[in-house]
């Protein structure tokens, strides 16, 4: 697969593009950059597989998603 060039869609951070923050990258994919999840317990809960990784961003960020 070739590297994507991606393009800042939202952020949520003071200092600028960092985390949290999503981005198109291209192919109808996004890219979420957030806290990474280490709990086992709420990975257990989510059914991660072992080429996934899961990470928490505010609400705040997609209010949209949890309104959905």
């Amino acid at each position: 697969m070739a590297t994507p060039k991606l393009r800042l869609l939202r952020h949520d951070s003071p200092s600028g593009p960092t985390c949290p923050a999503f981005y198109d990258a291209g192919e109808g994919q996004l890219a979420v950059v957030g806290k990474i999840i280490t709990d086992p317990a709420v990975l257990a809960q989510m059914g991660i597989a072992d080429d996934e990784m899961a990470v928490m961003i505010p609400e705040s960020l997609a209010p949209e998603v949890k309104n959905a």
